[in-house]
């Protein structure tokens, strides 16, 4: 909390939240509020040794404006991967507008 707590004081937002689409979803209490939410469950994330419970792994085609998911794992309550289904022949599917896919490629493609 205090890793948040420190973050927060000094404006710290997230740059999921400084995506214009993703902004524009928010009103200024909304967004302040979303911003603390934010932080903090960024700071849990970033901590070496919290427990994942899936991880999904895509490439993404930053020119074409598509992606593929490559990989897909669930771990059990222990850690342990549970679950692991193969995608070898994968098709890039099209990253349709104001979805998690879109905003993805916006944090991670270069801007124009």
């Amino acid at each position: 909390m205090d890793k948040a707590a420190q973050k927060i004081a000094v404006y710290y937002a997230p740059q999921f939240l400084l995506l214009p689409s993703v902004r524009s979803q928010y009103d200024t209490t909304t967004l302040s509020d979303a911003a603390v939410d934010m932080t903090a469950d960024e700071v849990m994330a970033n901590t070496p040794d919290i427990r994942i419970f899936n991880k999904l792994l895509f490439e993404i085609d930053c020119t074409a404006k598509r992606f593929k998911l490559l990989e897909v794992t669930l771990y059990d309550e222990s850690g342990n991967p549970k679950y692991r289904p193969t995608r070898p022949n994968a098709e890039y599917q099209f990253v349709a507008p104001d979805t998690n896919g879109e905003w993805l490629s916006m944090l991670v493609c270069p801007s124009k």
